[in-house]
């Protein structure tokens, strides 16, 4: 269980810092940018941080270790969850004539669900495969 231990709290680290970064980010384009996509685009970066940060401080706090198995399954959800973030925002920004709060939301989103993606898998990796 301490490999589990370990690999879940630079896990949360990792997310705790990217996480800040993407608020301070998220918040200097809200207050730097002039049109409506950067605006948007901004918020949602700081917005999805701010919840990644309450998620960090709630997964801090308990001090139960997950169980392997169950763990390793919520983490393939998240994966699958991850890639729907990106379709979702590549959907909200893509399209032409989309307006410039939809393309700044997407793109926030799309690249949020992409960071999620990389860290998400990289915890899986490094997880063990048995007890």
């Amino acid at each position: 269980m301490n490999a589990i231990n370990a690999a879940l709290r630079s896990h949360l680290l990792r997310l705790a810092v990217l996480s800040t970064l993407s608020v301070i980010i998220g918040l200097g384009i809200v207050f730097a940018g002039s049109g409506a996509a950067q605006k948007a685009f901004g918020t949602m970066t700081a917005g999805w941080a701010v919840v990644n940060l309450v998620i960090v401080v709630v997964s801090l706090r308990n001090k139960q270790l997950p169980d392997l198995r169950a763990f390793r399954e919520f983490l393939m959800l998240n994966v699958g969850l991850n890639f729907g973030y990106i379709g979702v925002g590549l959907a909200l920004c893509l399209p032409s004539g989309a307006s410039a709060v939809l393309v700044g939301n997407g793109a926030a989103v799309a690249i949020q669900g992409l960071i999620l993606q990389v860290l998400d898998l990289y915890l899986l990796r490094q997880l063990p495969t048995t007890h």
